[in-house]
């Protein structure tokens, strides 16, 4: 991904210095790297944890529509994301992982 911080905070709707504190942030946790001229992307760890957010966001969705509520897709994915950020990871298990197989085994 190709991205200035300009964009960041065009797209986020905030001030340039908020997104740079919070691209700080993430440079100090390695999870992205500031190229040349101003382009950012993601290290391997923060696209390992991009890609683990987008998996628990999806089985958080597939979820929320389980329970059939008259959600637009839009606001289902608003959802999903807003409960992936106050979650423990532990709450967010993918489909094949032991664990929630053996919980839905139980319910039998």
């Amino acid at each position: 991904m190709d991205v200035r911080s300009a964009e960041i905070a065009q797209f986020l709707n905030v001030p340039k210095p908020s997104v740079t504190h919070m691209l700080t942030v993430l440079m100090e946790k390695n999870l992205i790297v500031k190229k040349r001229y101003g382009k950012i992307h993601f290290t391997e760890k923060g696209t390992a944890l991009t890609d683990k957010i987008r998996r628990g966001i999806s089985v958080i969705e597939k979820r929320i529509q389980c329970m059939d509520l008259l959600l637009t897709p839009e606001k289902v994915h608003e959802t999903a994301c807003a409960f992936i950020a106050v979650l423990p990871d532990s709450a967010v298990l993918m489909p094949e992982e032991p664990a929630l197989q053996s919980r839905k085994n139980k319910g039998r």
